[in-house]
């Protein structure tokens, strides 16, 4: 099994392009502004939501995302959401709370999670998930789990993917009468004399993979910025600056413009980017595709939940394989080096149970 990977990031979210989503592109205005009170720069779910939450707060709002199609790494997303004390696990008797999340989180972080970020993670799951479903986001009541989590606590949108959470968002943003303008890329963060962020330097009209076009535009941000541009797997210089063993011989599940420009500009103007060195493996994709696919769907869940991980040299199981990430990454790692693959194998009842949290796939 090759291994794929997605960074995670404390202070900022995953983004990433998914071609062929008409659905998630409106026509904004052609003109940008040259001032709004909140822009927010990336379109993946927590720039979707922060852009509507601003909103319904009477600030003047725009979206700026680079790429030609909105709704970032989000749109690659299996459209999953861990939320301990849901109504959900309430409705099916699951006993859970977000203390004993931010518990399976500390453990698994092994204890460089920051308290605050946790805190604000466990506690607000469940009335953001309540938050979600007002905002037309559809979950399927068939709980799953994760591995290192204590409890059945994951929930998936009815379409099994990110789409179930972009579309009504971006159809909310258009009812507000937010835009979100697709090909805009920040090329700069813009500071006053003070030292606050009071805007961007962007190129409107720009072309993914050609630097010098579009044409170079101002926005003022009376209130502030806000930093949703995602992950950066897909820049193998910088990821290879952080951690010398992701070269390009390894796979991202990242967009291809999941670069770090912006990671270097929040850099250079003073932003404190922490554990972005702490990268995130994915253990359970396949090598037959290309990204997040519904191998990896099958291997966490069906082969996760209900079946074995085998090392082929072996025949026999080489880890816990409702293990954390890190622990599964670690043992396929060691596999990988004696010349071994991996796979995943279920029986009849993880075949069930996959279909219901993925519908569609088999």
């Amino acid at each position: 099994m090759k291994l794929f990977r997605r960074n995670m990031l404390q202070v900022m979210v995953t983004g990433a392009l998914c071609a062929g989503v008409p659905s998630l592109i409106w026509a904004a205005p052609q003109t940008i502004a040259p001032e709004y009170d909140v822009i927010v720069i990336g379109s993946g779910f927590a720039g979707l939501a922060a852009a509507i939450s601003a909103a319904e707060n009477g600030a003047k709002v725009a979206v700026l995302e680079k790429m030609q199609v909105a709704g970032g790494n989000s749109s690659r997303s299996g459209g999953m959401m861990a939320i301990p004390g849901s109504s959900v696990q309430k409705e099916q008797g699951i006993e859970d709370s977000p203390a004993k999340l931010a518990a399976d989180m500390k453990r698994i972080g092994l204890g460089l999670g920051d308290p605050e970020h946790i805190k604000v993670v466990t506690e607000l799951a469940a009335p953001t998930f309540e938050w979600t479903k007002k905002q037309g986001v559809v979950w399927r009541t068939d709980l799953t789990g994760k591995g290192g989590h204590s409890a059945r606590r994951c929930l998936i949108t009815k379409e099994g993917t990110g789409q179930g959470i972009l579309v009504p968002f971006m159809a909310r943003l258009k009812e507000l009468g937010v835009p979100v303008f697709t090909g805009v890329k920040v090329i700069s963060l813009d500071k006053n004399k003070d030292g606050r962020v009071i805007g961007v330097t962007a190129r409107e009209g720009y072309k993914f993979g050609k630097e010098d076009s579009g044409k170079t535009v101002e926005i003022k941000a009376k209130d502030g910025v806000i930093l949703a541009f995602g992950g950066f797997s897909a820049d193998i210089a910088y990821r290879t600056l952080l951690d010398p063993k992701l070269t390009a011989n390894l796979k991202t599940t990242n967009q291809p413009g999941a670069t770090a420009e912006l990671m270097r500009e929040a850099s250079r103007i003073g932003a404190n980017i922490i554990q972005a060195d702490w990268i995130q493996f994915l253990p359970n994709t396949s090598p037959d595709e290309e990204g997040m696919g519904m191998g990896s769907h099958f291997a966490s869940v069906g082969g996760s939940l209900y079946g074995l991980w085998l090392n082929t040299n072996t025949g026999k199981r080489f880890t816990d394989e409702f293990g954390d990430r890190k622990t599964a990454t670690d043992a396929i790692f060691k596999v990988l080096d004696a010349k071994g693959r991996t796979i995943s194998v279920t029986d009849a009842e993880g075949v069930e149970s996959f279909k219901k949290v993925r519908p569609g796939a088999m």
